[in-house]
């Protein structure tokens, strides 16, 4: 068998993950350190630095967290291979775009949330500490969706002035 980089595992596979906005997602709570990240996945990986105080670390289960000083900040989960993340009965994780974009618009008001279009079209919340990217899968795009926690999330989804770094902004 050979390796396709644009393979999409089945809902079926994936682990199921919910989404606690700027608290947590999964098992994987905001403010965590890198150690306990590994324990609270089960997998070791390592991690990369840039600048003083920022630091990311791709994880086998498909997903990159991110760091500042040493504690988690955000998670993003590859739309191709990560864990289904769950919000409010939504799937968010590895859909069409415009699927969880209207899903969102439909709910918005009733999670009293504020619905931002950023400099990509992606939609994202400050208040609920996510940004609904796309990632490419061969010729579809899916939804690459990035949680992050308080600290964070005042203008999570622009680009020029979120925390986000700019290595998650490049992924296509």
């Amino acid at each position: 068998m050979t390796w396709d980089p644009w393979a999409i595992k089945p809902d079926s596979e994936r682990e199921v993950w919910e989404f606690s906005p700027l608290a947590a997602v999964g098992p994987l709570i905001f403010w965590m350190e890198h150690h306990e990240v590994e324990q609270a996945v089960g997998h070791r990986s390592s991690l990369g630095r840039w600048g003083d105080r920022l630091s990311s670390a791709s994880f086998s289960q498909g997903f990159t967290a991110y760091y500042e000083d040493g504690h988690l900040h955000a998670v993003a989960i590859d739309a191709c291979a990560g864990p289904q993340v769950r919000f409010e009965g939504a799937q968010l994780v590895g859909r069409p775009p415009s699927e969880v974009a209207d899903w969102y618009g439909d709910n918005c008001e009733r999670l009293q949330a504020d619905y931002v279009i950023n400099q990509h079209g992606d939609p994202s919340s400050d208040r609920l500490g996510f940004v609904i990217r796309t990632q490419r899968a061969g010729d579809r795009l899916l939804t690459r969706p990035v949680f992050v926690g308080w600290q964070w999330s005042g203008r999570c989804g622009d680009i020029q002035e979120s925390y986000i770094p700019e290595e998650e902004w490049q992924v296509r």
